[in-house]
């Protein structure tokens, strides 16, 4: 590993003062779960300068508004997500991504922040908030600018997120607390994996209808992909198990799967299908 700097502001202000004072070649460190292995095994090029945002208190919250929703601050860590009543209460989905993230040390370093802006496909906690609606709040020299969760991701390792900008916050909107959801992953082991295909899905329903969802797969694409078609075979309708198998073939024709040390693309494709009925099933039967 070469030399490096290394910054540990101690405010958003001050990181991102340094993010424009720094021309490029800066890595933002988080909980370090991805980023320190990587350097250390010299899987990614070592940087001019890496910047902990660890010190920015101000950047770990939940906080919890009936009109303005779940707002969870980027350094909040992926344990206290897990652990808070509030989320558990509302949005059970996103605990079921929190708490299939790595053991419980991984959880108590690696924070919603680094998960989402590693960009990985794989990644726990974005199909559960794509799910919900949720959005993610950037903070740069030019103000601040929100952007739609599902359109946050470029491909892998790749985000909106321009030079000088930091992700600072996700919010889920109030209404989202009526959706009926859940997160379901498939890996080799049942802890400590990463996922080989993850669904979540969330429900709106009126009775027996389902009147609007929303579907998010991961692991089966360069990014969190959500299926429309998929969608589309669930809205307006009683789910039967025909409207669900309907919702499932179409999903498994959205995804992109590729053949790795973890599973085939095959496989991968059909998981796609049964993962998504049994995540259709768990959700309904959440209160």
């Amino acid at each position: 590993m070469k030399a490096f700097n290394f910054v540990k502001p101690n405010s958003l202000k001050d990181a991102v003062n340094f993010l424009q004072g720094e021309a490029t070649n800066v890595r933002v460190l988080a909980g370090g779960t991805d980023v320190l292995i990587e350097l250390k095994f010299n899987r990614s090029k070592t940087p001019a300068a890496i910047m902990s945002l660890k010190a920015v208190e101000e950047l770990k919250f939940i906080r919890w508004d009936s009109n303005a929703g779940l707002s969870i601050g980027a350094m909040t860590a992926v344990s206290s997500i897990e652990k808070s009543l509030e989320v558990k209460e509302r949005f059970p989905a996103l605990v079921d991504g929190a708490g299939s993230i790595g053991s419980v040390q991984v959880r108590n370093l690696g924070t919603i922040g680094g998960n989402i802006c590693r960009a990985a496909p794989s990644g726990d906690l974005i199909p559960a908030l794509i799910a919900y609606g949720a959005t993610a709040i950037i903070q740069g020299s030019q103000g601040q600018r929100t952007v739609p969760l599902d359109q946050f991701f470029k491909g892998p390792g790749q985000t909106v997120l321009n030079s000088g900008e930091i992700l600072t916050e996700l919010r889920i909107p109030a209404k989202a607390t009526e959706l009926k959801a859940a997160y379901l992953k498939l890996g080799k082991r049942k802890a400590m994996e990463i996922s080989t295909v993850g669904v979540a899905v969330a429900l709106e329903m009126n009775g027996e209808t389902c009147t609007d969802c929303r579907i998010a797969l991961g692991s089966v694409a360069p990014t969190v992909i959500r299926p429309a078609k998929a969608e589309e075979c669930l809205r307006g309708k009683k789910l039967t198990q025909a409207v669900i198998e309907c919702a499932a073939e179409k999903a498994m024709e959205a995804a992109l799967p590729i053949t790795d040390i973890r599973a085939t693309a095959e496989y991968r494709r059909e998981m796609v299908g049964e993962m998504l009925k049994r995540a259709i099933t768990a959700a309904g039967q959440r209160s």
